[in-house]
């Protein structure tokens, strides 16, 4: 009986230590996250800055990485990231453009660990320099 118990015992610490891990790399993940969004808004901006404007949808954020195939072509194009960078579980952030009054702004977004667009992404807003 004794054996049972501490069996027991033994598997629900187990699964508190296994919970508490798997909340704290969930957390370090979204982190990591807001982290790269708040990096590669301060890259589209000066994407902005040095070229009159953001990327279009269709050059998305590979526009920091490689030169844009556009007309005319970007004379102040430089590369602003080594690589293209990939949320924590390995997806390519999504990035937007819209207009408004203020002018164009740029929206990026991380889908989260499922993978689906819903209320938990996490969304970051990019706008223009003045």
């Amino acid at each position: 009986m004794a054996l049972v118990v501490m069996g027991c015992l033994v598997g629900l610490l187990v699964w508190a230590g296994w919970n508490s891990l798997h909340c704290t790399v969930a957390g370090a993940k979204k982190s990591r996250a807001e982290s790269d969004l708040q990096s590669l808004g301060s890259a589209l901006r000066l994407f902005q800055r040095e070229n009159g404007r953001f990327p279009t949808e269709a050059e998305g954020l590979r526009a920091l990485v490689e030169s844009p195939d556009s007309t005319p072509p970007l004379e102040h194009w430089r590369k602003l990231m080594d690589r293209e960078a990939l949320d924590p579980w390995g997806r390519p952030y999504r990035y937007s453009v819209s207009l408004s009054d203020h002018g164009t702004r740029g929206q990026l977004c991380c889908v989260g660990e499922d993978g689906v667009v819903s209320d938990d992404d996490i969304v970051g807003q990019v706008a223009p320099f003045p």
